[in-house]
């Protein structure tokens, strides 16, 4: 059974990551420079993380690590610098 990735990625990378961040820049939660910029790297690449189960790996690369792909493993590492970075302007 092959999943509809792109639909999937259309929906919760750019819908839903719009809506929420358009929430909380109109919100009181806006309050330094690079907030945006670092809840958009994190529920980004929690997004992209979690889709990337429903995608075949690519065949040239295929699984990395803990059987994870090349791209979740650089989803980890975006959200890792996501959080230092919302941690550093809050």
């Amino acid at each position: 059974f092959r999943h509809p990735s792109q639909i999937y990625e259309a929906i919760f990378e750019g819908l839903i990551l719009f809506l929420l961040l358009n929430f909380i820049f109109k919100k009181l939660f806006y309050k330094s420079a690079g907030l945006i910029s670092s809840l958009f790297l994190v529920f980004y690449s929690t997004f992209r993380f979690f889709i990337e189960f429903t995608r075949e790996p690519d065949v040239q690369i295929g699984y990395i690590l803990f059987n994870l792909t090349f791209g979740q493993l650089l989803c980890f590492l975006f959200f890792i610098f996501g959080l230092i970075l919302f941690y550093k302007k809050k």
